[in-house]
């Protein structure tokens, strides 16, 4: 059985950024949120993918995805996408989800950055990898006209940590030839992790047909008895 959860009226967004993720989860499962009501925005700084992203809850991230979450829905403040929110904050697992449900990693901020500029800026070396093996377009120029090569370095020039010298590496690598990067993601452990989202989703969504019949039918019965002991015989 779920541990109750304080009636503190926080939203999921609010509960993500604080930590909550055991209610959060819990949330997700027991009450099935709509679409619409998942990627409400706060401050209009990002939806609940958003911020599972920047925080690194991938199991939050899933729930939300097999919910119906927009893979691609872009905070109204920055213009930033949940996988710019992982290569931000270096979550390449994260990252490794997104990508599988279809994110758009050519998307682009309201400062013209793409996921792979904000991570090679921030010396995150394995999300630049693995935008790099989805097949992002290392050519494209941000606002500043910078490149994610010239992010890499600008990046390296301000921070003393990071991975910035094996994020320059990789991509002086894969502008002399893609050689070891062919733009896929697949493979059978792959294919059977989508496969059990699906089945997962498909789960849920009939959870949520039942749910829906049985609250009509609750509603149809309590009109009845009103009617019923509105007219006594």
């Amino acid at each position: 059985m779920s541990k109750s959860r304080p009636d503190d009226g926080l939203s999921i967004v609010s509960r993500i950024k604080c930590g909550r993720v055991e209610e959060v989860t819990d949330m997700l499962i027991t009450e099935m949120p709509s679409p619409e009501a998942i990627q409400l925005q706060e401050d209009r700084d990002g939806d609940a993918l958003f911020w599972s992203a920047c925080r690194g809850y991938t199991l939050i991230a899933e729930l939300l995805l097999m919910l119906g979450a927009n893979v691609n829905n872009k905070s109204l403040a920055s213009g930033s996408t949940p996988l710019h929110a992982a290569a931000d904050n270096g979550r390449d697992d994260i990252i490794d989800i997104l990508l599988k449900w279809g994110s758009d990693i050519f998307a682009r901020n309201y400062f013209q950055d793409t996921a792979c500029h904000m991570a090679a800026y921030r010396g995150h070396g394995k999300c630049v990898a693995l935008l790099l093996r989805a097949g992002t377009d290392v050519d494209l120029r941000n606002s500043r006209r910078n490149t994610v090569l010239d992010e890499a370095k600008y990046g390296e020039i301000l921070h003393n940590e990071g991975q910035h010298a094996v994020i320059k590496h990789l991509l002086y690598s894969y502008q002399n030839s893609h050689a070891g990067y062919d733009g896929q993601l697949s493979s059978p452990e792959h294919a059977t992790r989508q496969s059990d989202y699906k089945h997962r989703l498909r789960s849920i969504d009939l959870t949520r047909k039942n749910k829906l019949h049985d609250d009509t039918r609750l509603g149809a019965e309590q009109s009845a008895d009103q009617i019923q002991n509105s007219n006594p015989a």
